[in-house]
């Protein structure tokens, strides 16, 4: 049986290590819809949404879930 968890935080570098997929809402609407990693390396996309990850912190650093 496949099971889906919802889970919202502003902890980036928490959200990397347990969630192989994450969505940035911006307004109520779906601003992106990607792998986690892919999301938190996009500096471009991190900016316009006003996201930022805690100083020194390099997302590509972290071993990751797997889908």
């Amino acid at each position: 049986m496949d099971v889906t968890v919802l889970m919202v935080t502003h902890g980036l570098p928490y959200a990397l290590e347990l969630c192989p997929r994450a969505v940035i809402l911006s307004e109520g609407v779906i601003a992106a819809d990607d792998r986690t990693r892919d999301l938190l390396c996009d500096e471009k996309l991190m900016r316009s949404h006003r996201l930022e990850l805690p100083f020194g912190f390099d997302p590509r650093s972290v071993s990751v879930p797997s889908a």
